[in-house]
């Protein structure tokens, strides 16, 4: 079952920024999915802090709007 999404931003930015288990939540994917797609090169585009991942919550919907599927109903 997907936990909820907790969003937090940035003082600097005010952008949401998403750890990879909120990402994983909204997309709809575990953590490990999320891992094994930016060993790939696919998947939502991410940043990199020293070793910390985030993911902006922009870039995820980006993500899920590519993937949207119009249909004629």
């Amino acid at each position: 079952m997907a936990q909820k999404t907790n969003i937090t931003s940035t003082n600097t930015t005010k952008k949401p920024i998403l750890s990879p288990a909120d990402a994983a939540g909204l997309l709809g994917v575990t953590t490990g999915t999320l891992a094994n797609w930016r060993s790939k090169g696919v998947g939502p585009s991410y940043c990199k802090l020293g070793s910390k991942i985030v993911y902006l919550l922009d870039d995820v919907m980006t993500y899920l709007m590519a993937r949207r599927v119009v249909t004629r109903g």
